[in-house]
C-alpha cells in the first residue's frame, strides 16, 4: 500500500505540474517528507552508508557532518566522542528501511536514529525530495 500511496502521489504531482496547478505537499506520516539523523565513528563507515542510502534511493540527500562533539552515558559512565552526524533527507514510506540500513551497516551497538517530520519549506525542494526517494 505504502508503495502504491507514493506513486500516486508522485503521479498526481506530475500531471499538477504539467497544468501548472499550484498544491501542498500531503502532510500524512506515510507521504510526508522527513529526515532522520544518526552518527558514525568512523569518516568512512559515514560516508558508506550515505552513499548506500542515496544510491538505493532511500534518501534524497545526506550531510555528513564532521568533528560533532557528543557527550553521552555508556554503561553507567559519562563518555565523549568525536563523531560524524548524518542528516538524512527522506520520504515517510523509506523510513523504516533506512532505519533498518542504519542498524545492518553501523558499527554502534546502539546506533541513533531519530527522525523528524518535515512540515514545510522550499515547495520545489520537497518536491524533489519526494521525486529522488522510492
Amino acid at each position: 500500500m505504502d508503495a502504491w500511496l507514493r506513486d500516486t502521489h508522485r503521479n498526481t504531482a506530475r500531471v499538477l505540474d504539467a497544468l501548472g496547478v499550484t498544491y501542498a505537499i500531503p502532510s500524512d506520516s506515510a507521504s510526508c517528507c522527513g529526515a532522520l539523523h544518526t552518527h558514525a565513528g568512523l569518516h568512512d563507515e559515514a560516508v558508506k552508508l550515505a552513499n548506500t542510502l542515496v544510491e538505493r534511493r532511500l534518501a534524497a540527500c545526506v550531510n555528513v557532518v564532521p568533528h560533532v562533539q557528543s557527550v553521552y552515558r555508556w554503561n553507567d559512565k559519562v563518555e565523549h566522542a568525536e563523531e560524524f552526524l548524518l542528516l538524512i533527507k527522506t520520504y515517510g514510506t523509506a523510513l523504516e528501511r533506512v532505519r533498518t540500513l542504519n542498524r545492518e551497516m553501523n558499527s554502534y551497538d546502539l546506533p541513533e536514529c531519530i527522525s523528524f517530520k518535515i512540515d514545510g519549506g522550499c515547495s520545489a525542494y520537497l518536491k524533489w525530495l519526494g521525486n529522488s526517494v522510492e
